[in-house]
């Protein structure tokens, strides 16, 4: 019994440590308005079939998967959060990180768990 424990802690450690670099190189940036965010990023679905979301300052969002599945949907400011909700009724809380060289990344984190999205520009 000991030793199972002792593995699982080296195997807990190892993998702390290898994410670390990862996490330590992006900064959670507050989104204060939809413009901040405002504009076109990308996605890709099963790293073979792109998606392409645009957002307008008003908090409105048109995501377009491959060239013809098209989803339409509208974020809000709840308190601190910016939550989304798209025209399946799904809802989402968002969070902006900036990465190596300015480099943004928009993490859509859906309220049920059943799904995390993250786009890039």
């Amino acid at each position: 019994m000991k030793r199972n424990g002792l593995i699982f802690i080296i195997i807990t450690v190892f993998a702390v440590f290898s994410f670390l670099p990862v996490f330590a190189s992006e900064k959670e940036i507050s989104i204060k308005d939809f413009n901040d965010i405002a504009g076109v990023w990308y996605s890709w679905i099963n790293n073979s079939i792109r998606a392409t979301m645009q957002i307008k300052g008003d908090g409105s969002m048109t995501i377009v998967i491959g060239s013809n599945l098209l989803f339409n949907g509208q974020m809000i400011f709840r308190g601190s959060e910016v939550k989304a909700e798209n025209s399946m009724g799904k809802t989402a809380t968002i969070k902006l990180f900036e990465g190596k060289k300015g480099k943004l990344r928009l993490v859509f984190i859906r309220d049920d768990g059943s799904l995390t999205t993250e786009w890039e520009r």
